[in-house]
């Protein structure tokens, strides 16, 4: 069977996309350690998908990582302390579009289902309008406080980049999807359904996952602007549970960064 671009379904010519954009990387820098949930390792390679072809990956996906990179300059490569307050500029199109695609190059490239974003792939391309059901909130998240083995707390700045799956437990958490892009103190939630639901079912798990998650900010298409403050989430404690269950791997990993330089 003939290989599809993942967003507009030709047959190609196709090239290799990065699932975090190629300009971010450059600015970020490509020391990070990533966890492959499908080889089960520790990595510092970027991460590429190859099934997009080259009129959307230059033509229609080229201007979303211009825009992302814009948004890391301006805010996002900021490092955020306690009681911090963010005005956020935004344009919700180019935005959604970016952090969508990141995600759903994400999903396709790892192990999650990527079929709820790939309903979105027009969207995403720019073909087809915002959908209804599509809520996206910011948050700013503190910063971590971790015990030391003398005694002593050792405040941890979230300063990383990731996309992964959530998972929401509250009411109506079994029907929709959750994606969360975050780099440094920034945190992204994209919230899609599983599958179609009526609106109103949509709409009230997105209320229910916003009453539970203190301190996120639901972004309006019709809005420009919005503040956020510190929420009483901290950016490490959702990944220390991978941290302690691939401990060596991650240590053998910065050994050998240590060792290169």
């Amino acid at each position: 069977m003939a290989k599809e671009c993942a967003y507009c379904g030709s047959v190609g010519p196709f090239t290799a996309d990065h699932v975090w954009p190629n300009c971010f990387l450059d600015r970020f820098g490509r020391h990070a350690a990533h966890f492959s949930v499908r080889g089960q390792q520790v990595h510092g390679a970027d991460y590429v998908v190859k099934d997009v072809c080259e009129t959307c990956n230059s033509e229609r996906l080229s201007p979303l990582d211009s825009y992302f990179c814009r948004l890391y300059d301006e805010y996002l490569v900021h490092l955020h302390d306690f009681n911090s307050t963010v005005a956020l500029h935004y344009n919700f199109n180019l935005l959604a579009r970016s952090l969508l695609k990141i995600a759903y190059n994400s999903a396709r490239q790892g192990v999650s289902d990527a079929g709820p974003l790939a309903v979105l792939r027009g969207f995403i391309a720019g073909r087809d309008s915002c959908p209804m059901q599509l809520a996206i909130f910011a948050e700013l998240v503190s910063p971590t406080m971790v015990s030391q083995p003398d005694g002593s707390i050792c405040k941890v700045m979230p300063n990383m980049y990731r996309s992964a799956l959530g998972q929401f437990l509250g009411p109506g958490g079994d029907r929709i999807l959750l994606r969360v892009v975050a780099v440094n103190s920034y945190y992204f939630h994209l919230i899609v359904p599983l599958k179609h639901l009526p609106q109103a079912d949509f709409d009230s798990a997105v209320n229910q996952f916003s009453e539970k998650l203190k301190g996120v900010v639901l972004l309006s298409p019709g809005l420009a602007e919005v503040t956020i403050h510190t929420s009483p989430q901290d950016g490490i404690r959702s990944m220390v549970p991978q941290l302690r269950a691939y401990r060596e791997q991650y240590s053998k990993f910065f050994a050998k960064k240590r060792s290169s330089q």
